[in-house]
């Protein structure tokens, strides 16, 4: 049975598009994902719940109850998700975002717009929402809706019409997300054609993946990881969390073995994710394969839901899709006191600040705050104190500016970084290598400018990491005044 499940389900997400025109699922639904998507994935949600672990920890609870303390980032009352999206590459940030899940009542998006007072309205025939978090809500099937971000309703009318955009999931994601009954979530990230050996080069030459500093023959290395095919990440949840990353290549990766776990956790840092997260991984490289495998934490997988999820709180859709038998502290906008709201709105957007990680790379930062600005616009604000949503709206517009300030940052730090003159060596970057006078005195000029580089890149970097610590210094202030007189005022620890 839960064999059958994975099936459809996987037939569900390599066709998200084919979906919202409301195909069988029996279809070959690979063939209509929009083209354009370049990850996607799978979850079971309700095998997740009925994992020793989330039932140890009462995950079904925690869904349904305060959105603040929710484990991963799946809409309550969901038994199914199908997540894809197209990722900026290398930092992952969403250009779109869409989720098809599978519920097990008949939604209702009329409650989402009288609750969260968007707009309602038909793309395509179909009715559909888009609520103040730049999210639209879009009925596709009884007790099947998909979740688009950003929510622009040209997008959204564009992959509800089967035939305006070009389909075909390829071939990379639809391999990776074939039916898996082991693993309850299956990622995947198509990075066929992403890089070349010269682009591989040149960042490298511009002070880039410190993690191959001692590499002798760079060219080969460069372009054995130019063939990358993909990543694909699967996860079982049992008495703990594992993991498995792989990235597939057309052919093997001549990195020394001392290199690889620094390369790994670069690439992780690269895409703004908590390195830290994932130390419990040893990685190697094996044939055309660098593998990542051990156990890691439940907030780990939240980050990796979180680079596909549209609605980034989860929360919107509760009221749609809430069964008439849902338990008394099911999440339902209307029904929290002004305490409860406030608390709730407090530790979500204190929670959200203190994931925040600092990575290497500046455009992954940027993208981090990015990102958290937005998940703390989409927390439910209906009888918050006005005072907490001053607050959470001067956070939002501080992480908008701070990122804006890390993204001029990296331009600088790149421009500094091409200041340096290049040795004769490597004066061209085509896929045939540097030049023809590759020599060990070459090699060692070619380090010495590397270093060079990256010493006047890393001082563009901490004058802009410096502004933007002082832009969110007084955050933490704020932050304990606020918890001091919200407590004071409804008599409710924070």
């Amino acid at each position: 049975m839960l064999k059958e499940s994975f099936k459809s389900l996987c037939l569900l997400t390599t066709s998200v598009a084919l979906l919202f025109a409301g195909a069988s699922r029996a279809q070959d639904l690979a063939s209509q994902i929009p083209s354009s998507a370049n990850a996607a994935a799978t979850v079971d949600v309700k095998a997740l719940l009925a994992s020793p672990l989330g039932q140890k920890e009462a995950w079904q609870g925690k869904l349904m109850g305060n959105y603040a303390e929710r484990p991963l980032a799946v809409p309550a009352y969901a038994t199914r998700l199908a997540l894809a999206g197209m990722l900026e590459l290398p930092n992952l940030s969403p250009m779109w975002q869409l989720s098809v899940i599978d519920v097990s009542v008949k939604a209702d998006l009329g409650k989402v717009a009288r609750d969260q007072r968007g707009v309602i309205d038909t793309i395509d025939g179909k009715v559909a929402v888009t609520t103040p978090f730049h999210v639209t809500h879009v009925i596709v099937g009884d007790q099947r809706i998909a979740t688009l971000y950003p929510g622009q309703r040209q997008l959204a009318a564009r992959l509800l019409n089967n035939e305006s955009i070009s389909r075909g999931a390829s071939s990379y994601l639809a391999a990776a997300l074939k039916a898996d009954a082991t693993n309850q979530i299956v990622m995947a990230l198509d990075l066929n054609e992403a890089f070349s050996g010269a682009s591989i080069r040149k960042t490298m030459a511009m002070g880039g993946l410190a993690s191959l500093d001692t590499a002798e023959d760079v060219a080969k290395i460069s372009d054995a990881l130019a063939t990358v095919r993909g990543v694909t990440v699967r996860v079982k949840i049992d008495s703990a969390v594992n993991i498995k990353m792989t990235a597939d290549f057309a052919r093997a990766v001549p990195l020394p073995a001392a290199a690889v776990e620094g390369f790994a956790k670069e690439m992780l840092m690269t895409a703004g994710l908590p390195v830290e997260e994932f130390a419990g991984l040893k990685f190697s490289a094996t044939g055309n394969q660098i593998v990542g495998e051990g156990t890691t934490s439940v907030s780990a997988v939240s980050s990796l839901l979180a680079l596909l999820t549209p609605d980034s709180q989860t929360t919107t859709l509760a009221s749609a899709v809430a069964p008439a038998d849902a338990p008394s502290n099911a999440p339902s906008p209307t029904a929290k006191s002004p305490a409860e709201a406030s608390k709730d709105y407090f530790t979500a957007v204190a929670g959200t600040i203190d994931r925040l990680r600092s990575s290497t790379s500046m455009s992954a930062n940027a993208t981090q705050l990015r990102t958290a600005a937005r998940s703390i616009q989409q927390v439910p604000i209906l009888n918050v104190d006005p005072e907490l949503t001053t607050w959470g709206a001067g956070i939002v517009e501080k992480l908008n500016d701070a990122a804006m300030v890390l993204t001029v940052g990296q331009q600088n730090a790149q421009n500094a970084a091409s200041s340096i003159a290049a040795p004769v060596a490597e004066s061209t970057y085509s896929e045939s290598g540097y030049s023809s006078t590759d020599t060990s005195a070459s090699r060692a000029a070619f380090r010495n400018a590397q270093q060079d580089r990256r010493r006047v890149a890393q001082e563009q970097r901490t004058a802009a990491n410096e502004q933007v610590f002082r832009m969110l210094a007084d955050t933490g202030k704020q932050r304990n005044e606020l918890r001091a007189s919200m407590t004071a005022k409804y008599g409710v620890e924070f």
